[in-house]
C-alpha cells in the first residue's frame, strides 16, 4: 500500500495525540491538557493546575499555576525508529490565572516564549482541547488522525494481522517464545502449528551441559474479536500458554554438539509425547504429534521459523518496533481513509454534521477455559437423536459481582472446533450469546443449585483475570522450584524421596475412601454383591469399579467433608488409591487407624534433644477421640434415636481423620529437622521453609475438615429437615417428599409445554427435569428399602463367639437396625471384630448395633463365620415387654457389656 502521508510525521503526530489525550496511563500530564502547540518534532502542552501537588521536575505547583510541557520525538536516521522521547516542564509562579481556556492558552504561549525561547504563532498547529481526551490532530489536506493514537495502533494492527495473516502472527509469537530463553534451546514445533516443545539446556562455568528442563507451550487464540467502531473497547490479544513444565533434570557434565543436543532433546520430547497420549485416554487415541520444524537456538543464533505453503518465507518479529511500524502506519492510514468523508473539512466556518455511523458488528463474548475443566458427553433427545455436549466447570477463584463461582458449571453444545481442542489438550474457546444470561448449576438431586450471570462479558473477564493470576503464580512457583532443584543437584547427585512418607499418605487416603463406601447406604447393595463373589480376582475387579464410582460421590458428600471438585470428573483419589481401597474392603480392618509411634518418635527427635515418651502420641490421640465420643453420646440424649447410627459413623470418621492428620504431621515434620539439632552449617533454610509452609498448609486443611465434622456432630438431627430411615414415620415422610417431587415434575412439564405453545423459551431446562427425576428415583429406592426391612419383621438368633461368649443377634426391621447383645462385657478380640465390621456400642440401648443394609448383612455373615454354630433361629420377642427389657439392660450394665 502506497502511503499518502509522511510516515514519520504520522507516527510523531500519533504519539503527540496520545500525550495530549493522556491515553497511556504511565505517560500523561499532571492535569488534563487545555491547549497544545506543535512545531515539527516538538509538542507543547498547556494546562492549569487545579490543586497543589509536587512535581519532580520543578518542585511543586499551586492551584491556578500555568504549566507548559515540551515533548520531543526524534527519529533514528538509519533505522527510522524513534529511540528517544524527551520531556521538559515549565511552570509559572505568578498565579493564580484565569480558568478560561483562551486565557490559559494565551498565558501558556507566553510561558513557552520565555522558558523555551520559541514563537507559538509560527507553529504548525495550535488548538484548544474542548473535551479533554478527545483531541484529533490535523495531518494534511483536511485529514485528521483517527480517534486513537500510537499506543492503540499496535493493538489494532495486531488484531488486523490476526485476521489477515494469522499464521505469521502465530509463528512470530512462538518464535519469540523460543528466543526468550538464555543459552542453548532445542525446539520442536508440531505440524498443527500450535504446540511448541522446548528443551532448555544449562551450562556450567566451563561451558559443559549439566542439566535441562522441558517446556510445552501452546499458542492461544484471542478470547474475543474487538469492535473496530468502538474506540473505547479493550482488545483481547493472542498469547502463549504454558501447558507443561518438567522439573530440572541434572546430567553428568558433558560437551555436546548441536546434533547431539538435538538428538537427546528429541528423545525427551518423544517420551513426553508418549506419556501425553497415554494420559489423554480415549480422546487422545489416534492423535498425531508430528514435528514440522525443529532446531537449536542460542543467543547468537536465534531461531527463525518458516511459514507453510508453496510461498513459504521467514517469519518477522512482530514485537520489534522497527518491524511493526510500517504495519501500524498502514492500519492508521486505512482508518483515516474510511473516516475521511465523515470528518469536517479543516478551516470550514461551520462543521458539517457527520453522517450516521454504520451499524457496529455484534461482538460475541468468548473466553478460553483450560482443557481439564471441559468434559464432553452425549445427550439423547426424546426423538432418539444424539447431541454432543460438553460440561464446563468454572475454576476456583473466579469472582463475579462478589460471588465466588469456583465449582459451578454450565452445559454447551460441542462443535468441531471444541472437539479438536479437547482431543489436542488445548484450551477450549467457549462462546456466549451477547446479552443472554449464563445459567450455572452445581450439586445434584435435591442439593442442586442454580445461578444466572446476567452479563456474559463479566464472566469472560473474571475467568481470564483468574487464569492470568494463576499462570503468574504457577510460573513463580515453577521458577522457585527449578532454582532449588538446581541448587540441590550441585550439592548431591541424586535426592531420594521419602518413600515411607508417601506410602503412609496413600494408605491413609485408601482407608478414607474405604470408610466412606462402608458407610454409604446407596452403595450398600453393590458392596455386598462385590463381597459375595467367590473368585478373588473378579471380586477385586468389581470392588475397584465400586471405588471408582464412590470416589466421585465422595467429593460432594458434606457428611464426609469431601474435597470440593473443580471439574465434573475430578476426584481427590488417584487410580492406585482407589484400587487399594477396594482391597481394604475385601479384608478385615477397614476402620483400623493406628497412631504411628515410630513417626512420632522421629518427629520428637528432629526438633528436641529430650527423650520421647513411648506411647504419648497414642495416649493424646485416644483422649481427643474419647472427648468426641462423649460429645456424641451426650447428643444422643437430645435427638431422635434414628440419628444415633449417623452419629456413630461421624465419630468413627472423626477418629480416622484425626489419626491421619497426626501421622501425616509427624511424618512430614520428621523430614524438617531443626538447625538446633543438625547444626547451622550448610542448613538449607529456604528448602526447609518451603517444606514447613507445605506442612502447615496441609495441617490447616485437615484441621478444617475435622472442625466441620465436629460441627456436624453437634448439629445433626437438630434442624428437622433430615429424614433418617430409622425414624418411625420415615415411610410417611419419604412418601410426602416423593409426592412433592412428582408434583414438581408435572408442573415443570406443563410450564414448558405452555411456553412452547407460545413459542417462548422453556423456563425449565432439560437438566433440571432430569435431576428432579433422579431425585424421585432415589427417594423411591429408599422407600422400597425401608419397606423390605419392615416386611422382614423381627428375628433373633443365639450363638457363642470363639472366645466362648454367648450372644443374641437381632434383626429388627421395624427400627432398621441389626444388633448383638452380650450377657457380659465381650473380650477385646470380640470388640475389635465388631468395630472392624461397622458395629457401634450404644450406651442408650446397651447393644452393639448397625443399620440394616446389604453391607451390614455381609458383615454379619463374616462375624458368624468366626463364631460357633448357631444354636437356634427363632422369632424375637418384642421389646415392648418392659419388665424383660429392664431386666436385660440392668444385667448388661451391671456387667459392663460393651
Amino acid at each position: 500500500m502506497t502511503s499518502q502521508f509522511n510516515s514519520q510525521q504520522l507516527r510523531r503526530l500519533a504519539i503527540f495525540q496520545d500525550r495530549i489525550n493522556g491515553t497511556n496511563p504511565n505517560d500523561h500530564a499532571p492535569e488534563p491538557v487545555t491547549a497544545y502547540a506543535i512545531d515539527g518534532e516538538n509538542l507543547y502542552m498547556i494546562y492549569r493546575a487545579s490543586r497543589w501537588s509536587r512535581v519532580p521536575e520543578v518542585g511543586s505547583m499551586n492551584p491556578g499555576d500555568i504549566l507548559a510541557e515540551r515533548t520531543t520525538v526524534k527519529f533514528d536516521e538509519a533505522t527510522g525508529a524513534f529511540p528517544d522521547v524527551q520531556y521538559e516542564l515549565a511552570i509559572t509562579t505568578d498565579g493564580p490565572h484565569s480558568e478560561e481556556p483562551e486565557r490559559i492558552q494565551t498565558d501558556g504561549q507566553a510561558l513557552i516564549r520565555s522558558w523555551f525561547n520559541a514563537e507559538p504563532e509560527r507553529f504548525e498547529q495550535l488548538g484548544i482541547g474542548e473535551q479533554p481526551g478527545n483531541t484529533r490532530l490535523e495531518i494534511e489536506d483536511g485529514a485528521r488522525l483517527p480517534p486513537y493514537g500510537w499506543t492503540e495502533a499496535y493493538e489494532r494492527t495486531l488484531e488486523r494481522m490476526m485476521r489477515e495473516r494469522p499464521e505469521e502472527i502465530r509463528l512470530s509469537m512462538l518464535q519469540r517464545e523460543i528466543n526468550s530463553e538464555p543459552g542453548a534451546t532445542a525446539w520442536f514445533l508440531e505440524s498443527n502449528g500450535y504446540d511448541l516443545h522446548k528443551i532448555v539446556w544449562e551450562n556450567d562455568n566451563q561451558g559443559r551441559f549439566m542439566g535441562y528442563h522441558l517446556e510445552h507451550a501452546q499458542f492461544e487464540e484471542p478470547n474475543s474479536m474487538s469492535d473496530e467502531a468502538d474506540p473505547d473497547r479493550r482488545v483481547e490479544l493472542p498469547s502463549i500458554e504454558q501447558i507443561a513444565h518438567s522439573d530440572y533434570v541434572p546430567v553428568d557434565p558433558v560437551s555436546l554438539s548441536d546434533a547431539e543436543i538435538l538428538e537427546r532433546s528429541r528423545q525427551v520430547v518423544e517420551g513426553y509425547q508418549t506419556q501425553r497420549v497415554r494420559d489423554g485416554g480415549p480422546a487422545a487415541a489416534g492423535m498425531r504429534h508430528d514435528i514440522a520444524q525443529s532446531g537449536i537456538a542460542t543467543t547468537d543464533r536465534p531461531a527463525v521459523l518458516q511459514t507453510t505453503g508453496e510461498n513459504s518465507h521467514p517469519v518477522f518479529d512482530f514485537d520489534s518496533p522497527v518491524a511493526m511500524q510500517d504495519a501500524m502506519v498502514e492500519t492508521m492510514e486505512q482508518d483515516i481513509a474510511q473516516q475521511q468523508e465523515t470528518l469536517a473539512t479543516i478551516g470550514q466556518d461551520a462543521p458539517q454534521l457527520a453522517p450516521d455511523a454504520p451499524a457496529r458488528p455484534v461482538v460475541w463474548p468468548r473466553v478460553n477455559f483450560p482443557n481439564r475443566f471441559v468434559t464432553p458427553f452425549q445427550r439423547t433427545a426424546r426423538d432418539g437423536r444424539e447431541y454432543e455436549m460438553m460440561t464446563v466447570a468454572i475454576p476456583r477463584g473466579v469472582t463475579v459481582n462478589g460471588v465466588e463461582l469456583g465449582g459451578w458449571r454450565f452445559d454447551r453444545f460441542m462443535h468441531g472446533q471444541e472437539r479438536t481442542a479437547i482431543a489436542n489438550h488445548r484450551p477450549v474457546t467457549v462462546t456466549f450469546r451477547p446479552g443472554e444470561p449464563v445459567n450455572l448449576w452445581r450439586g445434584s438431586g435435591v442439593n442442586r443449585e442454580t445461578l444466572a450471570i446476567d452479563e456474559p462479558w463479566d464472566l469472560c473477564r473474571a475467568v481470564k483475570a483468574e487464569r492470568d493470576a494463576y499462570q503468574q503464580a504457577r510460573e513463580q512457583t515453577r521458577q522457585q522450584q527449578a532454582d532449588e532443584q538446581r541448587e540441590d543437584a550441585q550439592i548431591e547427585s541424586q535426592e531420594t524421596p521419602d518413600d515411607a512418607f508417601y506410602h503412609a499418605m496413600e494408605v491413609s487416603a485408601a482407608r478414607e475412601l474405604a470408610l466412606y463406601i462402608e458407610n454409604s447406604d446407596e452403595l450398600a447393595a453393590d458392596l455386598a454383591a462385590a463381597r459375595s463373589i467367590a473368585d478373588p480376582q473378579e471380586a477385586a475387579q468389581q470392588m475397584g469399579k465400586l471405588a471408582d464410582r464412590a470416589s466421585l460421590a465422595f467429593a460432594h458428600d458434606p457428611d464426609f467433608c469431601g474435597i470440593e471438585a473443580s471439574t465434573p470428573d475430578e476426584t481427590p483419589f488417584d487410580s492406585q488409591t482407589r484400587q487399594q481401597a477396594g482391597e481394604f474392603l475385601l479384608d478385615l480392618g477397614t476402620r483400623t487407624m493406628a497412631i504411628d509411634e515410630n513417626a512420632a518418635r522421629l518427629e520428637k527427635q528432629s526438633r528436641s534433644l529430650d527423650d520421647y515418651e513411648e506411647g504419648s502420641a497414642t495416649i493424646e490421640y485416644d483422649a481427643a477421640v474419647q472427648e468426641v465420643r462423649d460429645l456424641a453420646e451426650s447428643r444422643k440424649q437430645d435427638i431422635d434415636a434414628s440419628f444415633h447410627g449417623q452419629l456413630d459413623q461421624l465419630t468413627d470418621r472423626y477418629a480416622t481423620l484425626l489419626a491421619q492428620r497426626t501421622n501425616d504431621f509427624n511424618t512430614r515434620s520428621a523430614a524438617i529437622p531443626s538447625p538446633m539439632i543438625t547444626g547451622p552449617a550448610n542448613y538449607p533454610a529456604a528448602k526447609m521453609q518451603q517444606k514447613t509452609d507445605a506442612l502447615m498448609r496441609h495441617y490447616k486443611e485437615q484441621s478444617e475438615r475435622l472442625d466441620t465434622l465436629r460441627e456436624r456432630i453437634e448439629t445433626i438431627g437438630a434442624d428437622g429437615k433430615s429424614i433418617s430411615s430409622a425414624q418411625p414415620d420415615a415411610l410417611q415422610q419419604l412418601q410426602e417428599k416423593l409426592s412433592e417431587l412428582q408434583a414438581r415434575q408435572e408442573t415443570m412439564k406443563q410450564e414448558n409445554q405452555q411456553a412452547r405453545d407460545r413459542h417462548e423459551d422453556a423456563p425449565h431446562s432439560s437438566s433440571e427435569l432430569r435431576n428432579n427425576n433422579a431425585s424421585m428415583r432415589r427417594v423411591q429406592a429408599r422407600i422400597e428399602g425401608i419397606q423390605r426391612n419392615h416386611d422382614a419383621g423381627r428375628s433373633e438368633q443365639s450363638g457363642t463367639t470363639m472366645q466362648g461368649e454367648p450372644f443374641d443377634l437381632v434383626h429388627d426391621g421395624e427400627s432398621g437396625y441389626v444388633y448383638f447383645r452380650f450377657e457380659d462385657k465381650p473380650s477385646g478380640e470380640t470388640r475389635d471384630m465388631l468395630k472392624h465390621n461397622g458395629f457401634h456400642w450404644s450406651i442408650r440401648e446397651s447393644r452393639w448395633q448397625r443399620k440394616m443394609t446389604g453391607s451390614a448383612e455381609f458383615a454379619v455373615q463374616r462375624i458368624l463365620e468366626q463364631a460357633k454354630p448357631l444354636e437356634a433361629t427363632q422369632p424375637a420377642a418384642p421389646d415392648n415387654d418392659l419388665d424383660q427389657a429392664h431386666e436385660r439392660q440392668h444385667r448388661q450394665r451391671r456387667h459392663g457389656a460393651r
